[in-house]
């Protein structure tokens, strides 16, 4: 059974939302002055669409991003999404937003990629791509261990 705190990581019904807006409104009843939310992985239009149609109680949305952080602002722009929210978690790019092995293992960054991984511009960044990414990234080079593991030159524009 997948154990995961978002509802729409792998929901298949949207009444999944109906259930949301039955607890929120039950919130507000005994606490007034207290907003509810509830989390969502990333930002999915559809689940947007369905929290927002189907859960009306809630004040506003919260959202779970990882590598694609920093493209937030052009998809809530593009979605035309103008509600209130709040990122509720975020952090280094995580294992299943990697490329996998032919084996479908995921290929992780190390610890020190993980520390220079985002870049201000929106890029996802490893040291060896420091010349396209932002100055932040440190320096192993393109001949190194996890280079040489990925390929070279990774860095691409954080996706959904």
């Amino acid at each position: 059974m997948d154990r995961r705190n978002e509802l729409n990581h792998s929901y298949t019904n949207p009444r999944v939302f109906d259930a949301v807006n039955d607890v929120a409104k039950m919130i507000h009843e005994l606490d007034p002055n207290h907003p509810v939310t509830t989390a969502l992985e990333a930002f999915k239009p559809g689940a947007v669409a369905d929290a927002l149609a189907r859960a009306p109680e809630l004040d506003f949305l919260s959202f779970q991003l990882y590598g694609n952080l920093f493209t937030l602002a052009e998809r809530i722009q593009s979605a035309g999404f103008t509600k209130p929210f709040m990122v509720t978690e975020w952090g280094t790019i995580g294992y299943w937003e990697m490329e996998k092995t032919p084996w479908r293992a995921p290929v992780e960054l190390t610890s020190s990629e993980k520390a220079t991984s985002s870049c201000a511009d929106g890029a996802r960044c490893s040291p060896r791509s420091r010349a396209s990414c932002s100055a932040r990234t440190s320096s192993s080079g393109a001949g190194s261990r996890s280079a040489r593991r990925r390929g070279s030159g990774w860095c691409s524009r954080a996706a959904s």
